[in-house]
């Protein structure tokens, strides 16, 4: 698609009743040309045509543009430009614009017609009879604002200063202003005296578990523990663990060996072999000149009790009774074991003179 000499003087026509920004009606350019074919003749077709307005004669990025299928009959086409996209007045708040045409698949034409005003524009750049504007702003400050106040510079508009007046009655009182912003932190005041004790709380939940096992003559087992005691706890603490038990010993078999023995106790976390005095620990001593049986016949039957705190988690917990003995026979029986949860476990001392 070529644009002939013909075409070169494309009448551009800016309707001003077009331009304006009437309630409803969008601003809208007519444009009217004359399009030949590369032999020159005239072309009668439906055309996709583009239409943009620059800022410069050449290159640049469109202010708007416009896409239409526009009827071209014996050469000759007349459009309204906005009528997809309104035109915005932004558009024309600078110099001299220009308006770029594309026909179909063809680059634009060249040169970009500079955008002429109609008569009734060239007055826009003065004001004729009554004007309406929401506000008025001179170089972006605004003078007038949307209640019709004026807002700009009073130098020039405001006159002398009167004399005094009499002073007015006085007014009625005003509303109280907002909170103001919190002062300064002042300086910490004496220690007032001690207050009396407040009452005493209600008691925490305790939770107290036991089991018992009455079996008889247990020995320990490869890993040293006689019992296993499980238990779940509903919240994690601290648990007194205690243990009852019976110890069965015999340490003569015949009258002439009486040797000295002993049977050791452990509560701990775990199954051991190591029974060592401490927290848990309970142990029973036979001299060996106290006969532990009748002839043959017989054992010496004792109670013992061990106990010692231990921690406990939320949920299911394991506590093991441990033994050993070097009595050539020694055994433990009906065994019980509580647990009482507690909420801490201070420290504490002992001390022997």
């Amino acid at each position: 698609m070529k644009r002939t000499p013909a075409a070169a003087a494309v009448l551009l026509v800016l309707g001003l009743a077009s331009l304006s920004y009437a309630a409803g009606s969008p601003p809208q350019l007519t444009e009217e040309g004359f399009l030949t074919d590369a032999a020159g003749n005239p072309v009668s077709a439906n055309l996709n045509m583009q239409f943009a307005i620059y800022a410069s004669a050449s290159g640049g990025t469109p202010l708007w543009s416009e896409s239409q299928t526009v009827m071209v009959t014996a050469g000759y086409f007349s459009t309204l430009l906005g009528q997809s996209s309104p035109v915005p007045t932004s558009a024309f708040d600078g110099p001299v614009r220009y308006l770029g045409v594309t026909a179909d698949t063809d680059p634009e034409m060249t040169p970009r017609q500079p955008i002429a005003s109609v008569p009734y524009a060239l007055v826009a750049s003065d004001v004729i009879g009554d004007i309406h504007p929401t506000s008025i702003s001179v170089n972006g400050q605004t003078v007038v604002d949307a209640n019709g106040n004026w807002t700009g510079s009073v130098a020039g508009l405001q006159g002398p200063t009167g004399p005094v007046g009499p002073t007015g009655p006085v007014g009625p009182t005003g509303p109280q202003g907002g909170t103001g912003p919190q002062g300064a932190t002042g300086p910490q005041g004496a220690v007032g005296p001690t207050g009396p004790a407040g009452a005493t709380g209600p008691a925490g939940a305790m939770y107290v578990w036991s089991a018992t096992s009455t079996a008889s003559l247990k020995l320990p087992q490869a890993d040293g523990h006689i019992a296993t005691f499980t238990f779940t706890s509903p919240s994690a603490g601290f648990a007194l663990v205690t243990g009852q038990f019976e110890v069965v010993i015999r340490n003569n078999f015949d009258q002439t060996s009486k040797p000295d023995c002993y049977l050791s106790t452990l509560i701990a976390a775990a199954p051991t072999t190591s029974i060592q005095p401490g927290p848990g620990y309970a142990t029973t001593f036979i001299n060996g000149n106290l006969p532990t049986q009748y002839n043959t016949q017989g054992y010496l039957s004792l109670w013992s009790t061990a106990s010692r705190v231990l921690p406990v988690s939320s949920g299911s917990n394991t506590v093991y009774l441990n033994g050993s003995t070097n009595c050539p026979t020694g055994f433990w029986s009906n065994i019980t074991l509580t647990a009482e949860l507690i909420d801490n476990n201070p420290s504490a001392t002992i001390s022997v003179p």
